[in-house]
């Protein structure tokens, strides 16, 4: 008997031998990358550390290791998770000093900490600008003509101009755009939009189709999607624009559950839904303008100064602000007003449904809710609810539902640009030209600042109102405070460019709360899993639930 191998044994050894040799070296070389970027590593993150240790002033950020993005699966976490990342991200959002990150050969600082935000909040010389104009363009398809106006301001945000800037006062769209802001949301234009809302919500949330029997409806959300913003968007508009365009709401919210896909300029073949619903929004307000335009006449101004045809003096005048700038027609000043409209919306809605919902979820929180509105009722009939709105704003559990709703719910990027000096944050000195960005995020989720005292059994994650209440000694009075938010509370921004509609949005939120628990019994049917926050638009402010979130609802009976 032969003792010859077979001949494919032969071979077969060979390559088993040649593959385990290729492993062999391959695992070789592996290891000596591995080492070598380990030690490459530990000398970043010495350098990163001694940096921030170093005495003295005017300092630089120090450069965050590259490899630190990739410990711990975290572009796995970023990519489905944004909010998850920021939360666990220490090196990068929860760093007690300025840090320098390195993204496709472009540097950018992060800024956290309550001492470096109020810091950074009392900067002047910092712009928003440049971030609007990048978000116009995509999400809300500016045309190019505008944006280079855009483009080309370089006069600031102020009253006087920057000193080497010659750009005309009618193409001075930063500072126009705010003072128009300004005008509306804090200044004379407030008081006749807050009445127009008042009696809009009231008389629509009066007239729901509910009656005494139990009533189950698929998703509390449509509520705030319809009534709410229907009545927001009278009190601004007028009725002209929901009434030719039944279908507004509808696409303005389809357009806010895709705006991080306009933003990124997402191919239109990969999400063409998103586009025409951008597109329709845009239609719309086109068809308003026109309609307006033709119909307007000066007789029908009112005492306030709105009018049935524009809504407002605030789009009224606009029209000529934005027809007076070079590149401006039609389509741009579509573009300018429909952003507004989802930056009016979207944020305030969004948080007066998380309001509502927890109330309604904690019987004993409902109770003492449902007391302080109580108080401030002026005239409840079957035709007409009013109240005392200045004191209903005041009331304090009212406002700590309200300040731990956009605590708990608003996750926001703020991002600053210095672009005439470099900017001096505390011992850091942050060169010019280049973009400087915090989040709300560690701030509102910080456990040093909102667990401690009688707060440490809540975590940060736990909606609890109590961390804004301050009981007398005997715990028969209670007041709101906002002592411990200084610099960790920021749902609306803060420094020269806070939300000017942060006025406007307590009103909303708290009215539409207030009214839904004096006229309505609400049972929450949903599960967690669809209650958690999606993560969807994670940085653009406050986040919508994961899922529908059906109830149970009736008239209050007696009511």
């Amino acid at each position: 008997m032969s003792s010859k191998l077979p001949s494919d044994a032969f071979t077969y050894h060979t390559s088993s031998y040649d593959i385990d040799r290729q492993v062999n070296i391959f695992v070789f070389i592996s290891l000596a990358v591995l080492c070598t970027s380990v030690l490459h590593y530990a000398v970043a993150v010495f350098l990163f550390s001694f940096k921030a240790r170093i005495e003295g002033r005017h300092k630089r950020p120090p450069l965050v290791p590259s490899v630190v993005p990739l410990l711990g699966n975290m572009p796995f976490k970023f990519l489905w998770n944004p909010r998850k990342f920021v939360c666990s991200s220490r090196r990068f959002f929860w760093s007690s000093h300025p840090v320098r990150v390195r993204l496709l050969a472009q540097d950018f600082y992060i800024l956290q900490g309550t001492k470096n935000i109020l810091a950074l909040f009392r900067q002047r010389s910092l712009s928003a600008f440049v971030v609007h104009g990048v978000l116009l363009r995509n999400a809300f398809r500016l045309p190019k003509a505008a944006m280079t106006i855009y483009n080309n301001d370089n006069s600031g945000e102020y009253p006087t101009p920057n000193p080497n800037s010659n750009v005309e006062s009618r193409n001075r769209v930063d500072f126009l755009t705010r003072s128009s802001f300004q005008r509306f949301l804090t200044g004379p234009g407030l008081a006749p939009l807050s009445k127009r809302f008042q009696r809009n919500i009231t008389k629509r949330i009066q007239s729901l189709s509910i009656g005494n029997d139990w009533l189950q409806w698929d998703d509390f959300m449509n509520l705030f999607h319809n009534e709410v913003t229907s009545a927001v968007l009278d009190s601004l508009c007028g009725t002209f624009l929901i009434e030719q365009n039944p279908s507004f709401n509808k696409n303005l919210w389809a357009l806010d559950h895709n705006i991080m896909t306009l933003f990124t300029k997402t191919p239109k073949i990969l999400a063409p839904g998103a586009y025409s619903c951008r597109d329709s929004a845009l239609a719309a307000i086109k068809n308003w303008h026109i309609w307006a335009r033709e119909n307007f006449d000066p007789a029908s101004i009112g005492p306030d100064g709105d009018d049935p045809y524009w809504g407002t003096k605030f789009f009224r005048d606009r029209q000529g602000m934005f027809y007076e700038m070079e590149g401006f027609d039609a389509d741009a000043v579509a573009s300018e007003e429909l952003a507004f409209i989802w930056g009016a919306n979207t944020n305030a809605v969004i948080a007066a449904f998380w309001s509502s919902l927890e109330v309604f979820q904690d019987s004993e929180l409902l109770d003492q809710v449902r007391r302080e509105v109580q108080s401030c009722v002026i005239e409840y009939t079957k035709d007409d609810l009013r109240y005392d709105i200045d004191r209903l704003l005041e009331q304090p559990i009212l406002q700590a539902v309200y300040a731990e709703t956009l605590r708990l719910r608003v996750n926001g990027f703020l991002i600053r640009y210095p672009s005439k000096e470099d900017l001096k944050i505390n011992d850091w000195s942050i060169p010019k030209k280049h973009f400087v960005l915090t989040s709300s995020t560690p701030g509102h989720m910080n456990p040093d600042i909102w667990c401690t005292g009688s707060n440490k059994n809540y975590p940060t994650e736990e909606f609890w109102p109590g961390r804004w209440l301050k009981h007398s000694e005997d715990r028969k009075l209670v007041e709101f405070s906002t002592e411990t938010a200084r610099g960790a509370w920021m749902p609306f921004g803060g420094g020269s460019h806070m939300c000017p509609g942060r006025h406007f949005a307590k009103l909303e939120i708290i009215l539409t709360m207030a009214l839904l628990v004096t006229m309505y019994d609400c049972e929450v049917l949903a599960d967690k899993k669809n209650m958690e926050m999606s993560a969807r638009n994670f940085g653009f402010g406050s986040l919508s639930p994961a899922g529908k979130v059906p109830v149970r609802i009736r008239r209050r009976s007696g009511l």
